[in-house]
């Protein structure tokens, strides 16, 4: 994945306050959160 596409300036205008950012990135720490944990019980 190139990060430098995923964070480019359009990508990052979308977020008009500081609130809508943190609440995107915490959005996507609970889908990786999820994840980690589906993963972790499919291999047990």
């Amino acid at each position: 994945m190139n990060t430098e596409n995923f964070l480019s300036d359009d990508f990052l205008k979308q977020f008009k306050t500081a609130d809508q950012l943190n609440n995107f990135l915490a959005q996507i720490q609970k889908r990786w959160t999820e994840k980690m944990l589906e993963a972790e019980r499919a291999s047990h």
